[in-house]
């Protein structure tokens, strides 16, 4: 073998274990995993009385309770009576708020007749005073059920107020009678998703 061959052999075996050595300084593993971030919208179901967008109207008188002295289908005083409002948001994955409103009032709601939350063995309570603005609210929370059943009372008292009021009350009962009128209204009903206020610390 001449000398210029042994030369050649040589410096290619360098080269080639530089090249390894080269290699094994920089190997390490290496992966790379792809993914998709997601977020989940929480669901938002509202019904009313088994309807999403209209009640239909409501005739007072069709809610009132039988009293022997008065006709059948009519309000006077010493008449009273109730209806429901059937809250359905199953499968709503949000804490809500409600509120219930009179609109489209159709006749004068007379001034005795008033509008309660409540009912006991013992009378009426919480009165509803403005149920065609403020109305009547409440809640459904995160974790409670979903269905809630609101029942709206009303009562046209006989004789109302103090004994120094009565005589003007029933002047303006009498009035409201004078000049009857068959009272309609549509119940509005406004679902909303519950507000979250952090607590402040100390």
């Amino acid at each position: 073998m001449n000398k210029r061959l042994k030369m050649a052999m040589l410096l290619f075996a360098i080269i080639l274990v530089a090249a390894l050595a080269i290699s094994v300084a920089y190997s390490k593993y290496y992966s790379k995993v792809s993914g998709t971030g997601s977020a989940t919208v929480a669901k938002w179901n509202f019904k009313v009385n088994g309807q999403e967008d209209n009640l239909g109207t409501i005739t007072l008188g069709n809610t009132a309770a039988v009293n022997p002295n008065v006709a059948e289908g009519r309000i006077a005083p010493q008449t009273n009576g109730s209806f429901d409002v059937a809250l359905d948001a199953t499968g709503t994955e949000v804490a809500l708020d409600y509120t219930i409103k009179f609109s489209n009032v159709q006749g004068n709601i007379p001034t005795n007749l008033k509008f309660y939350a409540t009912k006991t063995e013992s009378g009426y309570a919480d009165e509803i005073t403005d149920i065609t603005t403020a109305g009547l609210t409440g809640s459904i929370g995160l974790d409670e059920s979903k269905t809630k059943t609101v029942t709206i009372y009303w009562n046209w008292d006989y004789e109302t107020g103090a004994d120094d009021e009565i005589a003007e009350n029933d002047e303006i009962d009498t009035t409201a009678g004078e000049t009857p009128a068959t009272i309609t209204f549509d119940v509005v009903v406004t679902g909303t998703q519950q507000k979250y206020v952090p607590q402040q610390n100390g």
